[in-house]
């Protein structure tokens, strides 16, 4: 009995913004003084969700946090690199840290990315 095999194809319609993913790398100068910062990356084209609200209370104090998802068209390159979420960031309008990345359906398609404001 031959199985059926059905592929989901994504709209590229979905995927009206574009992102910047960051990397966080040190250099150091010609003096031994070692610089950290937050370079571009890769440019990619994303579906994103905000408007996801969380709270955290520190000090009897409720502090709100904004969340969103991105989504992007599955690279096997950057999921294995996005995995080391210290190490990366996405840029849009505003910084978001990573927080989690996820292979939707484990179909090789779209990759979720987990991700919270910074300093809002």
């Amino acid at each position: 009995m031959a199985q059926k095999v059905v592929m989901q194809m994504t709209k590229t319609e979905e995927y009206r913004k574009r992102i910047t993913i960051q990397n966080y790398i040190e250099t150091k100068n010609s003096r031994g003084i070692v610089k950290k910062e937050w370079q571009d990356y890769k440019k990619v084209w994303a579906n994103i969700k905000t408007g996801i609200q969380d709270e955290t209370e520190e000090s009897n104090k409720v502090n709100p946090i904004k969340l969103c998802e991105i989504t992007i068209r599955y690279n096997s390159i950057l999921e294995n690199q996005l995995s080391d979420t210290e190490k990366y960031r996405i840029f849009y309008k505003r910084p978001y840290n990573l927080k989690a990345i996820e292979n939707v359906n484990e179909a090789n398609i779209e990759l979720k990315l987990k991700c919270e404001a910074i300093g809002i």
